[in-house]
């Protein structure tokens, strides 16, 4: 199930599981991992050397969008999981386009 189908079931019962909760929390399975995925990197685990996955650009924009989803899902706040979502895939896309010019 993607990021936006969880988000959806989300808003319709109110809150997040304690799945999406424990997914958010993961690097392989959170919102950015999700579209590094999409986009064609490896994927990301939770034992990487952390200055390494800072490295990464999708991990790089300012804001921290990543970090803000994981605290959004955390507090069940689904219109900014949302928002945010909409964030990061922009900025995956802007990437995608950055490395085809």
């Amino acid at each position: 199930m993607t990021w936006r189908e969880r988000i959806a079931e989300a808003r319709e019962r109110g809150k997040f599981t304690t799945e999406d909760r424990a997914l958010a929390g993961e690097w392989a399975t959170c919102a950015v991992g999700e579209q590094a995925v999409r986009a064609g990197h490896e994927t990301i685990t939770a034992r990487v050397d952390f200055a390494a996955l800072m490295a990464r650009p999708l991990m790089t924009w300012d804001d921290c969008d990543g970090q803000r989803f994981f605290e959004a899902v955390m507090a069940h706040a689904v219109n900014e999981a949302d928002r945010l979502l909409d964030a990061i895939e922009d900025r995956a896309l802007q990437l995608k386009r950055e490395a085809t010019a």
